[in-house]
């Protein structure tokens, strides 16, 4: 069995730190887009330790753009007699991202080479097969 999950989205509120035993605990929620329903958000809770919590604590602020890499985890326990269930993503690696943190392309500075100004021979190949392929039905 194989627990990955990969998260682009943007930092609901910052991250909030605290000290477990010798080390730190971070957590945060990051909206990211549903790609099932067009319109809706989804909201998950992260959680990072260590190193990834340092970093967390630091950079992590409300609307930042980030691409978290993880495994899905669950926590139960008992209140008032009834069973409670969380499910969140222990975070193993946490980068950031300018996909969707309200940045436009036009602010995002870029550097250009000689080697980009003229166009590529493969990108018109490319071009070239998916014209071959737009009558296919799927």
């Amino acid at each position: 069995m194989y627990n990955k999950v990969l998260l682009i989205g943007n930092v609901v509120k910052d991250a909030e730190t605290k000290p477990v035993k010798n080390t730190s605990v971070s957590r945060f929620r990051l909206a990211v887009d549903d790609v099932v329903k067009k319109d809706s958000v989804l909201y998950i809770d992260v959680e990072a330790w260590d190193k990834q919590a340092e970093f967390a604590e630091k950079w992590l602020k409300k609307g930042k753009g980030v691409i978290v890499d993880g495994r899905l985890c669950m926590d139960s326990w008992e209140k008032d007699g009834k069973k409670e269930t969380e499910i969140y993503v222990k975070a193993q690696d946490i980068r950031f991202s300018n996909v969707g943190s309200g940045k436009s392309e036009s602010e995002t500075p870029t550097k250009t080479s000689p080697k980009q100004t003229s166009t590529p021979s493969k990108t018109i190949q490319s071009q070239q097969t998916d014209d071959e392929f737009s009558d296919v039905p799927f």
